[in-house]
């Protein structure tokens, strides 16, 4: 009878156990993955559609093609107290995600003097690692993790 007795809050215990491991992966959020349909690859945009400027009120940014295959970045700010922003930075686009990944990006910071010469750069980072993504032709999403920027930009 203690065997029984034994055996069977043993199994309780272990479908209390695994219940409260379900449980906790509901709280963290823990995404399944469903499934999706398959994507025409004739129906997406080459990266050729994605080069050009694209801008907002703080931030203009200029794609191009760079070498090797590469899309080369440029990202500038307009000139407040004498300061301005620039980075650079190059990536290899996915047709499957729309997405230009990268790494090593380079920020600098440009001073200019009174009458709007620019005086100096200096360089605040050569290892900036983001993201740029565009939703389409006309807008993209800019990502720069070093600096928590999160931005979305037209094409102008």
């Amino acid at each position: 009878m203690k065997k029984a007795i034994t055996v069977l809050l043993s199994a309780v215990l272990l479908v209390c156990i695994f219940g409260a491991c379900a449980k906790s992966d509901d709280i963290i959020g823990d995404k399944k993955l469903k499934p999706t349909e398959s994507v025409n690859i004739e129906d997406r945009l080459e990266e050729d559609e994605f080069i050009g400027t694209y801008a907002n009120e703080d931030y203009t940014m200029t794609v191009e093609q760079g070498e090797n295959g590469m899309l080369k970045v440029v990202v500038k700010t307009p000139v407040k107290d004498r300061v301005s922003y620039e980075w650079q930075f190059g990536g290899y686009f996915s047709r499957e995600t729309y997405r230009i990944n990268y790494t090593q990006g380079v920020k600098t910071v440009i001073s200019y003097d009174k009458d709007g010469n620019e005086t100096g750069r200096e360089t605040e980072y050569d290892d900036g690692v983001g993201r740029v993504q565009f939703s389409d032709s006309k807008a993209l999403q800019w990502n720069s993790s070093l600096d928590d920027v999160s931005v979305k930009l037209e094409r102008k």
